[in-house]
C-alpha cells in the first residue's frame, strides 16, 4: 500500500464513526487458521475465488493476490479473478439486483 494501510481489525479507520479502540488487529497466525478451518469442519481446506478490481483502487489487483496467497497458506484453494471496475460493477448487478 506504499506506506497507505494500516493493519487493522474492522472496517474503519483511526477517527472514524464507527472505530472501536478496543478492537485490534488479530496476529497472523497460519496455524491457528488452520486449527480452526479443522475445527469449523473443513480439515482439507475448500475452494473459493476472490473477484475483484484491477483499476479502481490503489495496488487494488495485488491486495486481492496477497489475499489470495494467505488463504492458499492455510489450505484453502484460492483463485483470483481480478478485473475493470466497470466489469465488475455490471457482473455484480447481473448476479445480485434480481429483478432490477
Amino acid at each position: 500500500m506504499q506506506g497507505a494501510g494500516t493493519p487493522t481489525g474492522q472496517m474503519m479507520p483511526p477517527g472514524a464513526n464507527g472505530w472501536a479502540e478496543d478492537i485490534k488487529a488479530p496476529p497472523y497466525d497460519p496455524n491457528r487458521a488452520k486449527a480452526l478451518l479443522a475445527e469449523a469442519g473443513f480439515p482439507n481446506g475448500f475452494s473459493i475465488t476472490l473477484i475483484g478490481p484491477n483499476n479502481r483502487y490503489v495496488n487494488d489487483a495485488q491486495i486481492i493476490q496477497a489475499i489470495g496467497q494467505m488463504w492458499q497458506r492455510i489450505g484453502v484453494k484460492t483463485t483470483v479473478d481480478a478485473m475493470p471496475f466497470s466489469v465488475l460493477a455490471q457482473r455484480r448487478r447481473r448476479t445480485t439486483c434480481r429483478p432490477c
